[in-house]
């Protein structure tokens, strides 16, 4: 048993801020989270874990919400402050959670699909302008393919030195390129032609 000279005395106020004294966790939050200062620490009750220490200019940023710029560790938690606002790094037990980067995002996405609205007249012109290209591009490709097996008939290896057969080379790989990258093109119309077929499916 030991005496009592050896028991370290603890006053009730310590004990008590050891039980409660939060830790900080770099995990909690990632870029694009938005979150909000809710309260501030002390220097007496940092969060364990977090190898920064409060200062009195970050104060002022409690009750405002923030979108998190970046997590470094132990360091703390970063957030995109307005130009001229001093950068701190905030342990993760000041700040709560408002959004995920993940709902901001399908916020946005939101928004952004309500405010494309087209009227009927202005989809009857897309559909337009979309076979018009459709059909050049397929043009395009018949004249393409025309001029590769132009090229192809007149490519004998063995005259690769005449000034014609280089030509045909050339108009060989530039018609093979061609067809290529028109048939992308026509990938993505036919695509956007079937959801401007789907809008207008939709309106009637």
């Amino acid at each position: 048993m030991r005496n009592k000279s050896e028991i370290k005395q603890t006053n009730p106020k310590q004990a008590e801020q050891q039980r409660t004294k939060p830790k900080h966790d770099p995990n909690k939050f990632k870029a694009g989270d938005k979150v909000v200062v809710y309260r501030k620490f002390d220097l007496d009750d940092e969060p364990e874990g977090w190898n920064n220490s409060w200062v009195s200019s970050m104060d002022e940023y409690v009750g405002n919400e923030y979108i998190v710029d970046d997590v470094y560790g132990s360091s703390g938690v970063y957030l995109d402050v307005p130009s001229g606002d001093c950068y701190f790094a905030f342990p993760s037990g000041a700040l709560a959670l408002v959004q995920t980067a993940e709902e901001i995002a399908e916020e946005k996405a939101a928004k952004h699909k309500e405010s494309v609205q087209f009227t009927d007249q202005e989809l009857q012109l897309i559909k337009l302008l979309l076979q018009n290209a459709l059909r050049h591009l397929n043009s395009e490709i018949t004249l393409a393919k025309e001029s590769a097996t132009l090229a192809f008939d007149v490519c004998d290896p063995e005259r690769k030195n005449n000034p014609y057969v280089m030509a045909a080379y050339k108009e060989l790989n530039h018609s093979k390129k061609y067809i290529r990258y028109a048939s992308k093109k026509i990938k993505a119309l036919s695509s956007a032609q079937n959801k401007v077929k789907f809008l207008l499916g939709n309106k009637k």
